[in-house]
């Protein structure tokens, strides 16, 4: 079949569902609209993932220079995102034996609980802990690992294993780039409310090129308030998110499913029906999506064709 996922070999059926809602993403995070510009980040992006995912981690970690900055640290909140080799700063604390208590869903608590036994020995294992995000005891969890000496690493912008109805309880709505986010903010909460410092820090890329993972430390200001403390804080961290994004969009992870974190704004942005529409297969059914509100339509296989023949025209890639 003669379809923009597998004509010219742009793309395959099977991710096609995925390109639809990467490329509304795109749009509204980065303001990237042109067809063969979002089709190009989008093979970086899934080419990054698989290298991100795969077993290179100890080879990397071989490499990479340790901030001793970080064994000078007391026990508070990790804010870090799903940027970069972002496995790389857990296992980065862990081999250099400083205890750290990573925030996960109940969903992938297994799997990640997994990956770290495949790769550190026994002694170092025991210096990485995990929580269960959902559990309703969290906080007091939280406080009891800050208690023995742990730091709690969290993952501020979420995961595939979020619920939408989680993100908004727990979140303030936030301009970031060119749209309206819900911004996850209970970990900023968490650090008041525990008398802690909040460790902001992701892969950066140093004058070099070289990787690094350098703490930025956010701390209440004489007689702030908690909610003060959260708004300064929250913003302070995603505009300093904001400038690694645009420098390497590809390596956010959460460009695959950021659709459940995106408050659309009320003001409509004209964009041309070229661009406004892409269409996508889930598996023997066709759809158009309206990039501009997430909105999917069915379609049948003729008028699927034709909009694909359309939109191939569009590739200069």
């Amino acid at each position: 079949m003669n379809n923009i996922f597998t004509h010219k070999g742009i793309l395959s059926g099977n991710d096609s569902a995925a390109f639809a809602f990467f490329s509304a993403n795109v749009h509204h995070v980065l303001g990237i609209s042109a067809f063969d510009e979002q089709v190009d980040l989008f093979h970086k992006a899934n080419s990054f993932a698989d290298q991100q995912a795969g077993d290179a981690h100890p080879f990397l970690l071989a490499d990479l220079p340790f901030n001793a900055e970080w064994q000078m640290l007391t026990p508070g909140i990790i804010a870090t995102f799903h940027f970069g080799h972002y496995r790389l700063l857990p296992l980065l604390l862990a081999l250099s034996h400083i205890p750290i208590c990573i925030m996960v869903s109940q969903t992938v608590k297994e799997k990640q609980q997994a990956y770290y036994q495949n790769i550190l020995d026994e002694e170092r294992c025991a210096n990485v802990g995990f929580i269960v995000a959902e559990d309703p005891r969290l906080f007091f969890q939280i406080r009891s690992y800050l208690g023995k000496g742990y730091h709690i690493l969290c993952y501020v912008d979420g995961g595939k294993g979020l619920g939408k109805t989680e993100l908004q309880t727990h979140a303030m709505s936030m301009d970031f780039l060119h749209c309206t986010l819900w911004i996850r903010t209970g970990f900023a909460h968490i650090a008041y409310l525990s008398d802690v410092p909040i460790y902001a820090a992701w892969e950066c890329m140093d004058r070099n090129n070289n990787r690094e993972f350098k703490p930025t430390i956010y701390r209440p200001l004489a007689n702030d308030s908690r909610i003060n403390f959260v708004y300064r804080c929250v913003h302070a961290l995603y505009a300093d998110f904001a400038r690694s994004l645009r420098s390497r969009p590809f390596a956010w992870e959460n460009l695959f499913y950021l659709q459940d974190s995106i408050r659309l704004s009320a003001d409509k942005i004209y964009l041309p029906d070229t661009d406004r529409y892409v269409p996508f297969r889930q598996e023997d059914h066709y759809f158009i999506l309206d990039k501009s509100n997430y909105l999917s339509y069915p379609l049948n296989l003729d008028k699927f064709d034709r909009l694909c023949n359309i939109f191939c025209q569009q590739i200069t890639i």
